[in-house]
């Protein structure tokens, strides 16, 4: 039986960061204000032009501010967590980049501290400093009162958990039930909601450790188990070339229920959420989204239900 007390060890390095083009923010409300200057040419009078009519004058003086202002408001304003990005937000990230091509409209990509990182983005978006904004977990009730709900995009991607186990998977495990029945120790984040689900699963306290090392405490014995996000276990697992095996996804489950999480995009006008939902799902019809999530870790599980629209969404999680 491992000893859940002994210490752990140090942990591996992180995969290499990933570089964005970006603009950093500091702090939850900072804000970066980019302001483009026209500079206007001036030339001398042709001979005749005095006998231009000044009001035509302005009327194309009018029509070539609007065509300016036209033009400047078509980037996509994306905020999104500062830092090392999760498989699901890295996706999220790349949806983006492939919607926005897809409506013609350039992207700006603007980082800012996770740190505050909804009621932030909430301020953004209300005050149209930013278009749209990746979730920094999955949708939920509390967070989307946040946004009124109206302003969510429709799923991109479910979130399921998954066991990260030693090679050749020694114990069999396939759910939290034979964590329970075995006996087992089982490592959980210490943060997030990985140790609620473990508990009420039916795993006592004194066999979860909490760590943020589920590689090394797998590799090395610390415990018989780690229970994750799926996508970020498989990703991390291909990414480090890891012997460690990931069970097939777990739905996640709340009270005795089945809970569907998604992940998605905060939008800042309702009218625009419609116009970038009809682009993802033509990318979901098209199998894009899911193409490019296999390289995060996605499969045809965490392909959200044709049925759930966005307002639903919202309402899945707690």
């Amino acid at each position: 039986m491992v000893d859940p007390s002994a210490p752990s060890p140090p942990r591996a390095p992180s995969p290499p960061a990933r570089s964005h083009l970006a603009t950093l923010i500091g702090g939850a409300a900072a804000l970066t204000v980019v302001t483009a200057l026209s500079i206007g040419s001036v030339s001398k009078e042709e001979p005749g032009s005095a006998d231009v009519d000044n009001d035509d004058r302005d009327v194309e003086a009018s029509d070539a501010d609007e065509g300016s202002a036209a033009e400047e408001d078509t980037d996509l304003v994306l905020i999104y967590p500062r830092g090392e990005l999760t498989s699901s937000q890295e996706h999220l990230l790349a949806v983006a980049r492939e919607a926005s091509a897809k409506l013609g409209r350039p992207l700006v990509e603007t980082e800012v501290s996770s740190a505050g990182y909804n009621s932030g983005v909430k301020r953004q978006l209300q005050d149209g400093v930013a278009d749209v904004a990746i979730t920094y977990g999955p949708f939920t009730s509390e967070a989307c009162r946040g946004f009124d709900g109206a302003a969510t995009s429709a799923p991109v991607a479910r979130l399921l958990d998954a066991l990260l186990v030693p090679p050749g998977n020694p114990d069999s495990l396939s759910g939290l039930e034979d964590v329970v029945d075995e006996d087992l120790v089982l490592g959980v984040s210490a943060n997030g909601p990985h140790r609620e689900r473990a508990e009420a699963a039916g795993v006592s306290s004194g066999n979860l450790v909490e760590s943020e090392l589920e590689f090394r405490e797998v590799e090395d014995g610390e415990v018989d188990a780690f229970l994750g996000d799926s996508q970020e276990l498989a990703w991390q697992a291909r990414d480090r070339q890891s012997d460690l095996e990931v069970t097939e996804p777990l739905v996640p489950v709340v009270d005795g229920e089945e809970v569907e999480e998604y992940t998605g995009f905060y939008v800042s006008d309702p009218d625009f959420a419609e116009e970038l939902d009809e682009v993802l799902a033509t990318l979901h019809d098209d199998g894009w989204v899911l193409e490019s999530g296999e390289a995060w870790g996605m499969t045809e599980d965490h392909r959200p239900p044709e049925s759930v629209h966005r307002y639903d969404a919202c309402t899945q999680g707690p």
